[in-house]
């Protein structure tokens, strides 16, 4: 030993060390396990809390049918940076609600100014074709007819489009279906179609809550079309159920498979035309949603492989009908 210098030494065993640690370890972890799981539920409540208001304006926002832009209700106990976000929101559906608005209104107002100088040229056009005498004139005032005759059906149906978006089908009452279908199966055989729409109803009354505007449109479309894809010559088959089950049948050629169920799930991939079924389709699937009616469509449907059935029926029915 040095002089003054006393030198010690331990020694601990390296399990008692082991132990000492372990043992720290389970009085720290013991209270955390009880403790973690209590602060997770607590905070889990309340970031669930903050995001409830988020949520009802998600769901507010998602259960909104085609078309309605009416204000969000105003909820009170929402932070003020939701509220503000509503505020916001609301804004935009205004203006959206006011640009669409003016966008019916001037497509109303076209189609409807329209119809008069229209009209004018088609009389002055068949005055012209009973003055004519040589064939190429005729043939090209009968081009000129045609031509008009296209025009003439664009302004219906930007009127009947008008309609269907301003909310025809709303206003329903309890009626005799059978009243607007011969009304207008009439009103086509006063035009260009006499002879080619065969119509089979019940005898007795088929009493449905309808709008009489709206489901008159859809006929007027689905004859349309019916003729316009149809055979020259064929015949256009219009079938009511006693049931309220209405279906169109024409001999054209065939829609594919995909296209038929596109058709009856709104997403319609036909391509609109001043002769197409397009818009028309639209207008049709349109004031059926609103009447909470469904559409279907069957193709092919005649003996010869072509041909489609357009079946419009209240929801609940089964209305696929079976050849």
């Amino acid at each position: 030993e040095d002089k003054g210098r006393i030198a010690i030494y331990f020694r601990e065993d390296l399990n008692v060390r082991k132990r000492v640690i372990w043992n720290a370890f389970a009085r720290l972890a013991a209270p955390l396990l009880i403790v973690l799981p209590i602060l997770f539920a607590v905070i889990s409540w309340i970031v669930s809390a903050a995001m409830r208001p988020i949520d009802r304006l998600g769901h507010a926002l998602g259960e909104r049918g085609e078309g309605n832009l009416d204000p969000i209700t105003a909820q009170s106990d929402v932070p003020a940076e939701i509220d503000r976000m509503q505020r916001s929101v609301n804004q935009l559906l205004e203006r959206l609600r006011k640009t669409v608005s003016v966008e019916r209104r001037f497509i109303s107002q076209a189609a409807h100014e329209l119809r008069t100088p229209v009209a004018a040229a088609m009389a002055q056009n068949e005055r012209l074709l009973g003055v004519l005498t040589t064939a190429n004139e005729i043939e090209k005032a009968q081009n000129v007819h045609s031509s008009l005759v296209r025009l003439k059906r664009l302004c219906e149906r930007l009127l009947e489009h008008a309609k269907a978006e301003g909310g025809v089908g709303a206003a329903q009452r309890k009626m005799d279906m059978r009243d607007i279908v011969g009304l207008v199966v009439r009103e086509f055989e006063t035009r260009d179609a006499q002879g080619r729409i065969e119509v089979d109803v019940p005898d007795t009354p088929v009493m449905q809550s309808i709008d009489p505007d709206g489901y008159a449109i859809i006929l007027r479309n689905l004859f349309d079309n019916a003729l316009v894809h149809g055979d020259a010559d064929g015949l256009v088959r219009v079938t009511l159920s006693e049931r309220g089950v209405l279906s169109v049948q024409n001999n054209g050629p065939t829609i594919p498979f995909d296209k038929c169920r596109a058709i009856e799930s709104g997403s319609n991939p036909l391509e609109p035309s001043l002769n197409g079924n397009g818009m028309g389709l639209h207008i049709v699937r349109k004031i059926a949603d609103a009447m909470s009616m469904t559409v279907s469509v069957t193709s092919p449907v005649t003996q010869d492989g072509g041909g489609a059935r357009f079946t419009i029926a209240p929801k609940g029915l089964v209305h696929r009908v079976q050849d």
